[in-house]
């Protein structure tokens, strides 16, 4: 593989995982039009943790799978979803319990624990 090639997927993946951020931000918008300020926030922050999570999910299993290999998805899927799951963080910090804070810390640990193994 060459590096031209990394560097076009890349190019071409970035567009495709902001499509993504943007497709899953309408969805929250839509689902969650009709609630309160408080039950919002919950369920937008469910939403893009779920959302995050399938991306990734998505991202290794499927596109990563030889039978369906698709690197530009695979990479798109994978800047969307940190995408999402960064702006789920930093945008609702504030409205986040302790216990919360301290669940998504350990599960981001773990997670990144287990992402090293596969590199």
């Amino acid at each position: 593989m060459s590096n031209k090639k990394l560097v076009r997927d890349i190019l071409i993946a970035i567009p495709i995982g902001i499509l993504y951020v943007l497709f899953i931000n309408k969805l929250n918008q839509i689902v969650t039009n009709d609630l309160e300020y408080a039950d919002k926030i919950k369920r937008s922050i469910a939403i893009n943790f779920v959302a995050a999570i399938v991306g990734f999910i998505l991202a290794y299993k499927v596109f990563g799978n030889k039978k369906v290999y698709n690197r530009i998805i695979k990479y798109a899927l994978i800047f969307g979803s940190a995408l999402i799951f960064i702006n789920a963080l930093l945008y609702n910090w504030p409205e986040l319990g302790t216990d919360t804070k301290a669940i998504i810390f350990g599960i981001t640990l773990v997670v990144s624990i287990l992402i090293t193994y596969k590199l």
